[in-house]
């Protein structure tokens, strides 16, 4: 849609969308179940928690997925879920100094 929409304007498609990786379909489940899931975070301190492991179980489950199946999905989420985490903490951390610098000026 940015892609399309860009060209129609006669601007450049930016290169995260020019250059995005493509997801095999085997694991658009996993894909899927993190966006569905991360509505499922404890709030701590201003900041979101981790997905809790009982929660991706129950969503395994609901899926029809095997014990075994369900174990890879906490690979998938938990692994996900950490480089999310840390990509919102880096963000907050920015923001945070950003703020400083302009309350100092």
């Amino acid at each position: 849609m940015i892609r399309k929409q860009a060209i129609q304007n006669g601007f450049p498609v930016p290169p995260e969308i020019e250059n995005k990786p493509e997801l095999q379909p085997h694991l658009q489940v996993y894909w899927m179940a993190f966006w569905q899931l991360t509505t499922c975070r404890n709030a701590l301190y201003m900041t979101e928690g981790q997905i809790p492991w009982h929660v991706v179980d129950d969503w395994g489950k609901g899926a029809g997925m095997t014990r075994d199946e369900r174990q890879d999905l906490w690979l998938a989420i938990s692994t996900m879920d950490n480089v999310y985490l840390d990509h919102k903490s880096k963000q907050l951390e920015r923001n945070a100094q950003t703020n400083v610098k302009a309350k100092t000026r």
